[in-house]
């Protein structure tokens, strides 16, 4: 066999390679389809890249709560680092700093 059908194979398979890689480059730059504005509207970034939330507890009953506990709650507070998985998996375009103290 003359040694040009390995070349012409070889260079198929190399258009292949740079078919599938462009192929790659555009699913990786394609927007993500969420629905993540239900998150968007309950999670913050502070200037340092930590994730706070609202505190719970203060939609309804609040009669029976004392102001400094009202207080408390209405303050923002840090998402938990066992939550950052779910909470980043929910917001893809979320700008963390996934070391921040």
């Amino acid at each position: 066999m003359p040694s040009f059908f390995f070349f012409d194979s070889f260079l198929s398979r190399l258009n292949q390679a740079r078919f599938i890689q462009q192929e790659v480059e555009l699913t990786q730059t394609q927007f993500l389809k969420f629905h993540f504005w239900a998150s968007a509207k309950r999670f913050r970034v502070t200037g340092r890249g930590k994730i706070v939330r609202r505190g719970a507890g203060k939609q309804h009953l609040l009669y029976k709560k004392n102001n400094k506990r009202k207080l408390r709650l209405s303050k923002m507070q840090a998402v938990s680092r066992s939550d950052y998985d779910n909470v980043i998996g929910a917001l893809p375009y979320l700008k963390v700093n996934r070391k921040a103290k």
